[in-house]
């Protein structure tokens, strides 16, 4: 499974830094947010992110075969819809949930056991302080992530851009409603909302828990919505092909693409700061 890692350019000796891994949206890559990664390389963080194999738009192996999209992947993301299907959507949730956070956890698992052991694989690795670890995730990537952040106790804190609590849906009800997981959210999280979702939080089954955290944000649930932007603006299409992120947002995106990365970046840096650096 590929990765790459994003850095502060000039290191101290000795000096550990806090670990951000991102993970992409259906059909994204891993540098889906590069804007993001640099932003906070440059403030003192490691970045990792992932490409989900088949779930990704395309990568290259390290042997180097390219590897497309599945077209069951594709099937399945086209005919979703949970308000109509519910039945079909848990089962097609738990399914990608189950390859999403295995992937994450495979990942996070094989660097804090190479830090651990003083690999010199990577040069990174000497970096990396896996006490202090985050995540972050775009769409289907922000659902996996906030599964993760349930799952492993060595999460420090998630930020979600525009995705809602899939990993938490238990089960379907007779009568077609979605059951969450009932324990609050055990660490700090921040979700990020555009035009998109922010409007249906309340009307759309899927985003019933993230309605919830609406009505106990605290100091450690944070709600941000960012208003004239669409889903895809919330990556760094809307710089890479503006024409493609508008046509994708449905005419959502209204807001200078440029303004709108800062924005965001810096909500995120922000968050981070305060729950992650020591």
């Amino acid at each position: 499974m590929p990765v790459t890692f994003w850095y502060p350019q000039k290191q101290e000796e000795n000096q550990k830094y806090p670990l951000i891994l991102f993970s992409h949206g259906s059909f994204g890559v891993k540098e889906s947010n590069l804007t993001l990664y640099r932003e906070l390389a440059s403030h003192g963080y490691i970045v990792v992110s992932i490409d989900h194999t088949y779930q990704c738009f395309s990568t290259k192996l390290s042997n180097g075969k390219t590897v497309r999209v599945s077209s069951e992947f594709m099937k399945e993301i086209a005919s979703e819809n949970p308000q109509k299907k519910p039945e079909e959507s848990f089962i097609h949730f738990k399914k990608w949930m189950d390859i999403r956070s295995g992937d994450i956890n495979l990942v996070l698992d094989t660097i804090i056991e190479n830090v651990s052991n003083k690999s010199e694989e990577l040069d990174v690795y000497k970096y990396i302080d896996t006490t202090q670890i985050g995540l972050i995730g775009h769409s289907l990537g922000g659902s996996a992530v906030l599964g993760v952040g349930r799952q492993r106790d060595d999460i420090s804190a998630v930020i979600s851009l525009e995705a809602p609590f899939l990993a938490d849906i238990k089960s379907v009800d007779e009568k077609g409603n979605f059951i969450f997981e009932q324990s609050d959210y055990p660490i700090p999280v921040l979700n990020i909302y555009s035009d998109a979702s922010w409007k249906n939080l309340r009307n759309w089954k899927q985003y019933e828990e993230n309605a919830k955290l609406l009505d106990i944000e605290s100091e450690t649930i944070q709600n941000v919505y960012l208003k004239g932007i669409g889903h895809f603006s919330l990556t760094d299409l809307s710089l890479s092909s503006p024409f493609l992120t508008m046509l994708l947002d449905g005419g959502h995106t209204k807001n200078n693409p440029q303004e709108t990365l800062i924005e965001i970046n810096e909500i995120c840096l922000s968050f981070l700061n305060k729950f992650m650096k020591k």
